[in-house]
């Protein structure tokens, strides 16, 4: 919405129009910088209503003409100008593209989980000893820095959520800010923790990239404190 309106305002004043889209980028980055959303998800909602706002260029001559009628002003319709044609059918091709990925995604994302779920299923025997799994930091595995396939991290839960899918995602922020995804699934059910509980977390170290978030997929297991038992190695070594 903020894009949309900041696009608009550009169109039809600059000077307000570099306002509002520095207030919208604003507001992007105080959503994220308050966790209430990740990166991609405020970025794809910037470009959105932008290319949304382009889209509807098209149909301005139609749409002031129904506004004409509904106020009753009386007025006729400017011409559309040959720059708004364009930056429309630019706006319009690239949301038909954008949608088209993203749908792409959602089936892509469908399939990743039927293979988490198949895979799940037949490893039933990981191992649930926590000193098997190397600690890490959670800022290095969000930052994708964390190399091993198995991981596991001390941190705080500041949010609990049942996905539709039966999933339950737990995030594990540290000081800094960074945070890392816990994923219990059904196959390996275990008690979801509490928002506000210190825990360690460990788990099997997988990148979701249609959130574009590191997480611990699935969660093999998890204990209130801070586990400082040293890992006797021997999985990923």
């Amino acid at each position: 919405m903020a894009a949309a309106v900041a696009v608009g305002a550009l169109l039809i004043a600059r000077r307000w129009g570099r306002a509002s889209a520095l207030l919208a980028l604003l507001v992007a980055v105080g959503q994220v910088m308050i966790g209430a959303h990740y990166p991609a998800d405020v970025f794809t909602g910037l470009l959105v209503g932008g290319l949304a706002v382009a889209a509807l260029l098209l149909l301005r001559r139609r749409l002031q003409r129904l506004l004409d009628r509904l106020l009753h002003t009386g007025r006729a319709p400017a011409a559309s100008q040959p720059q708004e044609l364009r930056l429309g059918v630019v706006g319009l091709v690239l949301l038909v593209g954008l949608g088209g990925w993203l749908v792409a995604r959602v089936q892509d994302h469908g399939l990743r989980v039927a293979l988490n779920r198949a895979d799940a299923r037949l490893a039933r025997h990981l191992p649930t000893d926590a000193r098997l799994y190397r600690p890490a930091s959670i800022d290095k595995i969000a930052t994708g820095r964390w190399r091993p396939t198995r991981a596991r991290v001390y941190g705080q839960v500041t949010f609990v959520n049942r996905e539709l899918d039966g999933d339950v995602h737990v995030q594990l922020k540290a000081p800094d800010g960074s945070f890392v995804v816990l994923e219990i699934i059904p196959e390996l059910p275990l008690a979801a923790p509490h928002d506000d509980d210190r825990i360690t977390a460990w788990g099997i170290v997988r990148h979701d990239g249609l959130h574009n978030w590191w997480e611990l997929h699935p969660l093999i297991g998890w204990a209130h404190g801070h586990v400082n038992a040293p890992s006797t190695g021997g999985l990923d070594d």
